[in-house]
């Protein structure tokens, strides 16, 4: 499923986004502005997660999140850097 139809993202009305987020580093539907080459973003369901259970990406390794993840192979340089 698209994630604009999962309702994941929802559009942002920021002038100052817009003036200094070149076009091609932006969703046109306003739902996302790249802001870094590798931005490590956590979304979750605040109806599942409390938010101070998200305190570092180390905390995310730990045996409460097993099972619960969805993240790129950890052979990926990606997630390898994480803990570099």
């Amino acid at each position: 499923m698209e994630r604009r139809r999962a309702w994941l993202l929802r559009p942002v009305d920021s002038p100052i986004l817009e003036r200094n987020i070149p076009s091609h580093l932006r969703d046109p539907g306003r739902r996302w502005f790249g802001l870094s080459l590798r931005a490590r973003t956590i979304f979750y369901n605040p109806r599942r997660v409390e938010p101070a259970q998200l305190s570092t990406y180390e905390a995310l390794a730990g045996p409460a999140w097993r099972g619960r993840l969805c993240l790129r192979t950890s052979k990926k340089v990606y997630n390898q850097s994480l803990w570099r």
